[in-house]
């Protein structure tokens, strides 16, 4: 049989085969040339059934504890002290083990946080959002808008906050609020 005619069987073998080794080439490829994630970094999560109550933010590096009173037109008979109503938990990730573990306040007030949303090794936390990687943008996907991921340009990688029960979680806006990046 005369070669000139089976190039249209080479094409109709060969672009699938090169598209599938390009699509595996563009999932993998990216996470061979990225270093690590090298700073860890912490998050809180909240308790929404109490519009009052502790709540945590960062002034000068240092997490420090806020009182949120109740609004004027809150039941004022339903109030308890609001100052020792628990708003939010304080959780540290460790990037190297991929756990999470609750801080108390004197932990986290002696970590020094980075509020940057990119970490000083470049990576970005991303909640609530798909994977965003180059299938799921062509293709469409599961989005799964409680997920947390940690990207770094094209590499993006899944990771699992706390799996504490709150109304957060419950209506699925993501496990954790991002508070900073842990400087070392």
């Amino acid at each position: 049989m005369d070669t000139q005619n089976k190039w249209p069987l080479y094409i109709a073998i060969g672009l699938p085969v090169l598209f599938v080794v390009g699509l595996i080439g563009a999932v993998y490829i990216p996470q061979l040339f990225t270093k690590p994630a090298q700073y860890d970094f912490v998050y809180i999560t909240r308790n929404l059934s109490e519009p009052y109550g502790q709540t945590y933010t960062v002034e000068q590096g240092k997490i420090v504890k806020q009182y949120l009173p109740p609004p004027v037109d809150y039941k004022l008979s339903e109030v308890k002290d609001y100052r020792s109503v628990l708003l939010e938990s304080i959780y540290l990730y460790d990037v190297e083990t991929d756990k999470s573990r609750e801080l108390t306040l004197e932990e986290a007030q002696a970590l020094t946080i980075d509020q940057n949303p990119k970490s000083p090794d470049g990576y970005i936390f991303k909640s609530g959002q798909n994977s965003g990687g180059v299938v799921t943008d062509i293709f469409g996907g599961n989005r799964d808008y409680s997920a947390s991921y940690l990207k770094n340009g094209f590499y993006s990688k899944r990771i699992y906050l706390t799996q504490e029960k709150s109304s957060r979680n419950y209506y699925g806006y993501g496990p954790g609020d991002f508070i900073g990046w842990v400087i070392k």
